[in-house]
């Protein structure tokens, strides 16, 4: 198929009708033999009609005319006749008949016939020729492959033949639309004089405006030569196209051209390429200029048949510089066939070339198919699916700037014919409508050491021609992402998490063609991580040496616990694994342990530190507070001592619950308010006065275990009093509290406590304050008891606590 454009040819004369009058059936056939030769198919099949009908049971005749209408792409025509052939022939005399009839078969979408021919061919003539034995095999698969496809087709694209008069009933094709144009190319028009009879067609490019279709511009209308095929550079001040010859009766070659684009649409003076890109003997045709995002400039690919290529037909590219200049053209080897590859069409917004080919796995004839380019090389082909594709040749694809809508040429069934009697030709334009397919990404995300989920890692999603960031997600509860996708997309996501070394993969959505699911699994690194704990005395926030630090792993419970005790210092280090939860505990004799959680995740350093405060066993009890009711123990009086136990006071405090509620709320009318009152008040009885006594009463077990234990203690008692007396008044009160907590511990497990004191091993010291420290919102009106007295405020600043506790308990652990 050298030097000639691919496109159509074989529609240039199946309208004339023959006008050899008087003519001899030797004169038909003569004619038929030239008129094959010349790859004038049309001609050539009119002549072998004309001659069946002197004879319509020669074998050869028969094979030559099946020949004439495959090669015009009648195949109805050629099917009927290569099997009326295949009952006739004798002792198998045309060995590649049944490999033929496969071929047509399948390009009329016969698949299950096809395959049968395909391997009747194999068992008669298997060996006899490398080239189709292989072919014969690659069209078996090729048809089980297009059926599977058929029955699975793209549920987002729906195909429909252009009306009026942009199609006729020869072939069009090259469509697409710029500036709001709609151009494209057809070959409807006929030379006006011409050496061959009848005359040949050319093609023009023309353009539709409402609703008409005329030639696009006056350097389009000479009447001798082929235009086709226009492109426009990516900032539209310049368009390419090609200019065709006859070369003989059918063959043709193109050679491209570039003409200025002028404000108003129309086009200047037009200049031939340089000859490095239009090579003398060999043909260049089908110019496509697509902005390279790889190279920031456009660049011209083309169709040629010169040398240097892999098969038949080539596509080459030449990058266009800020000049104009040209580079050399390189063949696209990557995704060049031994076959034709054609129509290459680059869709700058998704970086991808589209390109019909017949080298590939296809459906029957010409299939599309795309190839992106990410980097340096263009990726492997993938098939455009069904219904895009046909068992016809489907060619010239072209797509919009937002991918919703497509033009491509074909032969297609609901194509129309040139000649209804031969059913054969041509080539119409057709439109897909494209609607986005609903496509979801899954990412999981897992720890790689460990192959944990791994909730809460951040995942991006990125447009990988563009590089811009399409969407975010963080899971914090789960190790799942979900994103929405596009098809016909390059992406890669990037996983990151604080205190792991980031993941990504790159993917596509190209060739998908139904509603889908992609799944993506990320791991990251964890990186090293260590803890390191420090334990300190609580009271005097020294160092605590001699602790044991039992250190366990939450997560993982197949990890045995790590016991540690440090003599000389208050420091301990361990390893330990990001993404697992830990539990520390601290223990030393006199101290009171203490536990802490920590969680790893999310934490970005490579050391964890984690201060851990041990109180002493009487520290720990810390805060100690007891209440005391109204001017109690002993009522008015002026002594500083008193001879009643907190027990006792406490008693009889504690029974008032209800007649303080309801004294509080004496004169409440509001059931929101007294609800309220109530609550606060049952909860003070209930929990600081209820729980402080027990809790008291649990740390002087304590304590009489540690004066039991050897060690001396010191404790600092200080008694407050509501603002209701006057200072001296109060402080005395204050001190009478003190005096009553100091007989509870006299008179505690029948004074157990008494031989500690009278040695000096217990101190009790009384620092009271009186009402001096009490809040000034307390109120000190004798006339409003509700406040002063049965308020929760009042009755808190009744109080004593203790506020240090001084014992030997670190020199002597």
């Amino acid at each position: 198929m050298n030097r000639y454009i691919f496109l159509l040819i074989f529609s240039f004369f199946a309208a004339f009708s023959i006008k050899l009058d008087a003519q001899t059936l030797k004169s038909y056939l003569v004619a038929a033999e030239k008129s094959f030769e010349e790859k004038d198919y049309g001609s050539a099949l009119q002549y072998y009609l004309a001659a069946n009908e002197f004879v319509d049971d020669n074998a050869d005749l028969l094979y030559k005319s099946a020949e004439s209408a495959r090669m015009f792409k009648a195949y109805n025509l050629a099917e009927t006749k290569l099997e009326l052939l295949d009952e006739k022939q004798p002792d198998n005399q045309y060995s590649l008949l049944t490999f033929w009839l496969g071929d047509i078969k399948q390009r009329l979408g016969k698949y299950s016939e096809a395959i049968d021919q395909y391997k009747i061919f194999l068992s008669e003539h298997q060996g006899e020729n490398d080239y189709f034995d292989k072919r014969a095999n690659k069209e078996i698969a090729a048809c089980e492959w297009a059926s599977e496809l058929i029955f699975n087709p793209s549920e987002n694209i729906k195909i429909s033949r252009l009306e009026g008069d942009v199609n006729s009933p020869y072939s069009d094709f090259g469509a697409l639309e710029e500036n709001d144009k709609f151009y494209f190319s057809s070959m409807r028009f006929t030379r006006k004089v011409d050496s061959h009879y009848p005359n040949r067609l050319i093609s023009k490019v023309m353009k539709s405006e409402n609703g008409e279709s005329v030639i696009a511009d006056s350097i389009f209308s000479d009447d001798r030569l082929l235009d086709a095929h226009l492109s426009f550079n990516s900032s539209k001040t310049r368009a390419y196209y090609t200019i065709c010859d006859y070369t003989g009766t059918a063959q043709i070659n193109c050679q491209i051209y570039s003409v200025e684009v002028n404000p108003d649409g129309s086009f200047g003076k037009s200049e031939k390429l340089p000859d490095f890109i239009n090579e003398v003997n060999f043909t260049s045709t089908q110019p496509n200029i697509g902005y390279s995002k790889n190279f920031n400039k456009d660049v011209l690919y083309f169709v040629s048949d010169r040398e240097g290529g892999k098969g038949k037909m080539d596509i080459w590219y030449s990058i266009i510089d800020k000049n104009g200049s040209y580079t050399r053209p390189q063949n696209i080897s990557n995704i060049n066939t031994a076959e034709d590859d054609i129509t290459p069409n680059f869709h700058s917004p998704t970086n991808t070339l589209y390109f019909s080919s017949n080298g590939y796995l296809s459906m029957g004839g010409y299939d599309i198919f795309a190839s992106h380019i990410e980097t340096a090389e263009f990726e492997t082909p993938i098939h455009q699916g069904y219904p895009m594709n046909s068992s016809y040749d489907d060619i010239y694809f072209w797509l919009s700037q937002d991918g919703k809508k497509a033009y491509f040429s074909s032969n297609r069934e609901g194509a129309l014919y040139l000649d209804p009697t031969t059913e054969a030709c041509c080539y119409d334009i057709f439109k897909a409508d494209i609607e986005p397919i609903k496509i979801d990404l899954l990412v999981y995300t897992f720890n790689k050491k460990s192959r944990a989920e791994l909730p809460g890692t951040e995942i991006k999603l990125y447009d990988a021609l563009t590089n811009e960031l399409a969407a975010v997600v963080i899971n914090e509860t789960t190790n799942e992402s979900k994103f929405n996708l596009i098809n016909n997309r390059n992406y890669y996501i990037v996983a990151s998490k604080l205190g792991y070394v980031s993941d990504t993969t790159r993917f596509n959505t190209y060739g998908i063609t139904k509603t889908d699911t992609i799944i993506k699994k990320l791991y990251l690194q964890p990186m090293d991580l260590s803890l390191k704990v420090l334990t300190y005395d609580r009271t005097t926030l020294n160092d605590l040496n001699g602790v044991e630090i039992i250190l366990e792993n939450l997560t993982d419970n197949t990890v045995n616990k790590i016991i540690v005790t440090n003599e000389l210092g208050n420091e301990f280090n361990f390893d330990i694994i990001r993404g697992n939860k830990y539990k520390i505990t601290a223990s030393r004799k006199g101290y009171e342990s203490v536990s802490e959680l920590v969680n790893t995740d999310n934490y970005g350093g490579t050391v964890i530190i984690q201060k851990l405060y041990l109180a002493d066993l009487l520290n720990a009890y810390l805060p100690l507070i007891v209440y005391f009711d109204n001017d109690r123990p002993d009522p008015r009086s002026k002594s500083k001592v008193t001879s009643r136990t907190y027990s006792e006071t406490y008693s009889q405090y504690i029974i008032r619950r209800d007649e303080f509620v309801q004294k509080y709320n004496k004169d409440v009318t509001d059931e929101n308010d007294k609800e309220f009152s109530r609550i606060k008040i049952e909860e003070f009885f209930n929990k600081d006065i209820k729980e402080g006594k027990e809790k008291f009463d649990l740390f002087f077990s304590t304590l009489l275990a540690v004066l039991q234990a050897g060690h001396k203690v010191d404790i600092q008692f200080k008694g407050y009093a509501s603002p209701r007396a006057d200072y001296d008044y109060n402080l005395i009160l204050a001190n009478r509290r003190v005096k009553s907590l100091d007989n509870e511990i006299r008179s505690f497990r029948k004074g157990a406590f008494t031989k500690y004191i009278k040695k000096g091993q217990l101190k009790i010291t009384d620092v009271s304050y009186g009402e001096s420290l009490a809040s000034k919102d307390i109120s000190d009106d004798l006339l409003n008891d509700k406040m002063s007295i049965y308020s929760v405020g009042a009755s808190k600043e009744r109080r004593v606590e203790v506020v240090k506790i001084s014992s030997d308990l670190i020199e002597n652990k």
